[in-house]
């Protein structure tokens, strides 16, 4: 497993948190948002903007475990859906996901074949957050 070069930075914010159910083994919980993601690097002048939501479980001892999805959209009116998986620290506000892709659009062609793990930190006070993701290879 190698993680590579970094091909995007964003900021964003939750849009709307909804408890789906609570039990012994953590609550159940779906949060939606809405970021605006920059390229950098080879990827640089690349712009989504990007709407999805993740449903995990927060378990006891404050794990956070979730899959996510949603629609990243450029300017030009090109789309790519999402979907991955992710682990993180609920009470810390960071989560890390590894997320696959899926485009028709031939100028982004090369996202159907890409993997990427990303990290997201949140600030719990305002909702709003940053990530980055970094190509990852095997």
């Amino acid at each position: 497993m190698a993680i590579g070069e970094k091909i995007w930075e964003g900021k964003g914010k939750v849009t709307g948190t909804t408890v789906k159910s609570v039990g012994s083994d953590g609550a159940s919980m779906e949060f939606n948002a809405m970021a605006m993601l920059k390229g950098v690097g080879r990827h640089q002048g690349i712009e989504f903007r990007d709407v999805g939501t993740v449903t995990g479980t927060v378990r006891p001892g404050g794990i956070l475990m979730g899959s996510g999805q949603g629609i990243l959209a450029t300017q030009e009116g090109d789309t790519i859906a999402y979907k991955g998986l992710g682990v993180g620290r609920f009470e810390k506000g960071v989560m890390s996901a590894f997320i696959a892709f899926g485009t028709s659009s031939q100028k982004l062609s090369w996202m159907n074949s890409l993997i990427v793990l990303s990290e997201l930190k949140l600030d719990a006070t305002s909702q709003e957050f940053t990530s980055e993701a970094h190509e990852w290879s095997v």
